[in-house]
């Protein structure tokens, strides 16, 4: 038998603990935005990284036309660290527009369809993710083509929007 002061107990007991769990996400999402960089400091790491994936792509265009000659495969591998370190405070925005561009969403199963060793690597990773410059290269073309494409548009929305939020503040 249940006596009603301890089930009145109990359920403001839940109360109190679903209140003291909505109060420590509203804080949490604060926090998070007040750490969350500005529409201009968010500009200029796209910059970064779009510089240096623009040179990983006339490398990797080179490395098609003349082989992977020691100098691109050096430049490659130096370029390849750089990447990911630039990439990781861009990914979550430019993965969402890369990831509407493909249609699949966050799953990953276009890539896992296309690159199945590559299941947690989105278009732009897939590119320095090899080991050597010939790996990155020895791939089906229109794939490779394909893919870039679909990355240099996900970078142009993303940077079409960042123009738009630092317009609009101004």
């Amino acid at each position: 038998m249940i006596y009603p002061q301890s089930a009145f107990r109990g359920w403001a007991s839940e109360i109190s603990n679903k209140l003291g769990i909505s109060n420590r996400s509203r804080s949490s999402s604060h926090s998070n935005a007040q750490t969350m960089p500005s529409a201009e400091q968010r500009l200029e790491q796209l910059e970064r990284f779009s510089t240096h994936y623009r040179e990983l792509l006339d490398i990797m265009h080179e490395a098609s036309i003349y082989g992977p000659t020691k100098g691109l495969e050096t430049r490659y591998g130096a370029l390849r660290m750089q990447l990911r370190n630039l990439y990781l405070p861009c990914k979550p925005f430019v993965g969402a527009y890369l990831d509407t561009l493909l249609g699949e969403g966050i799953s990953g199963t276009y890539r896992k369809k296309v690159y199945p060793f590559a299941c947690f690597c989105d278009s732009f990773e897939i590119c320095w993710e090899h080991d050597t410059l010939e790996q990155a290269i020895d791939s089906d073309e229109a794939v490779v083509l394909g893919r870039v494409t679909t990355t240099l548009q996900a970078m142009d929305l993303y940077r079409s929007h960042l123009c738009y939020l630092l317009a609009k503040t101004a």
